[in-house]
């Protein structure tokens, strides 16, 4: 693939030194059993449960990650990584909701999770159409970021203003947003 794309507008060279970063690893990963992940899950379906909503899936999933660089310049290093991810489904009536939470530590809530999830399904079921100005409107948070994520946000990647895929490839250096 490096054979057949052309080179780069704006080539970079790669430090002789590596300064360590702080590391993101968190070492109750190792103590985790499945019946501790089961009971992560147990207790995210309860909270559901509790709010009135019934659950229809819900996930608890760790990750160990072990990443090494090797270069010319004679840096070796080998950096450990966790990775913790619940996520839940609920209905309540016709009406759904799925959310998640992730955090590179050990510091996730499954009740928090269940009881937000279920209350939304809740919300969501009780939701009216409303008659609104289309030119003035409020979005929750979570509807705008699942918007940008697969919208705006990609044209703010460098890797995509290098290969003329950015709506802001011209206009570097500008002020694009308020």
């Amino acid at each position: 693939l490096c054979r057949k794309s052309k080179p780069l507008e704006s080539e970079f060279s790669l430090p002789s030194y590596l300064k360590r970063g702080r590391q993101v690893y968190d070492p109750r990963v190792e103590e985790l059993s499945d019946d501790n992940c089961l009971e992560i899950v147990k207790r995210i379906v309860r909270a559901v449960k509790q709010t009135g909503s019934k659950p229809v899936e819900a996930s608890f999933s760790y990750t160990i990650q072990e990443r090494g660089i090797v270069n010319s310049e004679g840096i070796e290093a080998i950096d450990r990584a966790t990775y913790f991810e619940m996520s839940v489904d609920a209905r309540y009536k016709k009406s759904s909701f799925s959310d998640f939470r992730y955090s590179r530590f050990f510091t996730l809530e499954p009740e928090e999770l269940g009881d937000e999830v279920g209350r939304s399904a809740r919300d969501v079921a009780r939701a009216k159409p409303l008659k609104i100005d289309a030119n003035n409107f409020v979005l929750h948070p979570q509807v705008l970021s699942g918007l940008m994520t697969f919208t705006i946000w990609p044209s703010f990647y460098a890797i995509n203003v290098q290969k003329h895929r950015s709506l802001f490839e011209s206009r570097i250096g500008e002020r694009v947003l308020s």
